[in-house]
């Protein structure tokens, strides 16, 4: 009997490779830094997680890899590595990547992997915990735009002078049965900055605030807001095991989504059709359904291997990059380029950064970081999942 080879097997050991050499590359020269963290969130400038109730965090997804942005100086910050990009993550000159390894390879590599994953059992609640990074705005003018965070007003401005960034944590139970408590946690929420002379800027400006943003945690009782953004009128919890589990199935279903959607403040369809293939990642769809997303993502132009990485908690992963547009917290839309991370062995997505583009530059440090750091259903009120 003639044993048949993995065809999965050589691209996995080239991006362990990959992520390892560009590692050991960075390491040498970057251990001195450390990241410095950011984060005011503002509905208008996120990108939807799957799940009800969540804030939108980014384009993506919410998920990121590690950039350096300096010396932190502030006391909570986390030591990070800084790739490729100056502060970014694409792979470095010198790492080894073979020439074969193109993003829709990582794609259906990561399709086959999750096809593979036994089907969810549902609890009671769906929890995520997301870190979330910005680069801190002066406070702006005019009313506050409608969906603003609870807990702070979102910032609207330019960003400052000088580079700092605010950090925070949500931690999020939404329930599997509607009606039942939704519980919003933001927590661990720290400033910093990118060098001690933007320290130095800061204090010489009269050392403002960073952030309107503060601890905040509370319950609700939602009966009418969809699980996943997905749908005319969403999706609830006890239809995701329903969705389409074809990348054209899916496709036609987000395509009338787009249709919906104001025509001056939207994505092309493609980079709109990745964002919500990341959301249908992210969410807990059946492993037919993820699979399809992952294939679904494969088949669209544009994106693009960025390198190995890994993300400020270590993980090793593979950047994929999309050009998209975002909307500002000025309602405004721009373009900006997204860098989803996808670890290499679980086909989990880690999280994203976004960089902004101006005048067809890509900017050397990240305006937003996202790390999705803990996901899975729980029975368990305040009690986080496990994975």
């Amino acid at each position: 009997m003639t044993r048949t080879a993995d065809p999965t097997h050589d691209l996995r050991a080239h991006l362990d490779a990959m992520a390892e050499d560009g590692y050991r590359r960075r390491r040498d020269t970057d251990l001195s830094r450390t990241l410095a963290t950011a984060r005011e969130p503002a509905r208008s400038d996120r990108r939807a997680l799957p799940v009800r109730n969540r804030r939108p965090v980014l384009l993506l997804a919410g998920a990121a890899a590690v950039v350096a942005l300096g010396t932190a100086v502030v006391p909570g910050a986390v030591s990070g590595h800084r790739s490729g990009h100056e502060s970014g993550h694409k792979a470095e000159p010198g790492t080894a990547v073979p020439r074969t390894l193109d993003a829709k390879t990582v794609l259906l590599t990561a399709a086959e992997t999750v096809a593979k994953e036994p089907a969810p059992v549902h609890g009671r609640f769906w929890y995520t915990r997301t870190q979330v990074i910005d680069r801190a705005r002066q406070p702006g003018g005019g009313r506050m735009p409608k969906g603003g965070s609870a807990n702070g007003m979102p910032r609207r401005g330019p960003y400052y002078p000088f580079t700092a960034f605010v950090s925070i944590t949500w931690e999020n139970w939404v329930p599997y049965r509607q009606g039942d408590t939704t519980r919003t946690v933001d927590k661990d929420l720290t400033t910093s900055f990118a060098s001690p002379a933007d320290e130095a800027a800061w204090k010489r400006a009269g050392s403002p605030s960073l952030t309107d943003m503060k601890p905040y945690s509370s319950d609700s009782h939602l009966r009418d807001d969809p699980f996943l953004e997905l749908g005319p009128r969403g999706t609830q919890a006890k239809d995701l095991s329903k969705l389409p589990t074809t990348p054209n199935g899916l496709k036609a279903l987000i395509e009338k989504d787009w249709k919906a959607q104001p025509a001056t403040q939207r994505n092309t369809l493609s980079a709109y059709i990745c964002e919500m293939a990341e959301n249908i990642i992210d969410a807990p769809v059946t492993p037919a359904t993820r699979a399809a997303a992952y294939r679904l993502f494969a088949a669209q132009p544009g994106v693009r291997v960025a390198g190995g990485v890994r993300d400020r908690l270590g993980r090793p992963g593979v950047a994929l990059a999309t050009r998209r547009v975002a909307i500002g917290q000025d309602r405004k839309p721009r373009q900006v380029e997204v860098h989803v991370i996808i670890d290499r062995r679980t086909a989990k997505i880690l999280g994203s950064e976004k960089y902004d583009v101006v005048g067809g530059a890509v900017a050397h440090t990240p305006s937003s970081i996202t790390l999705l750091t803990g996901s899975g259903w729980t029975d368990r009120l305040g009690v986080p999942a496990r994975g």
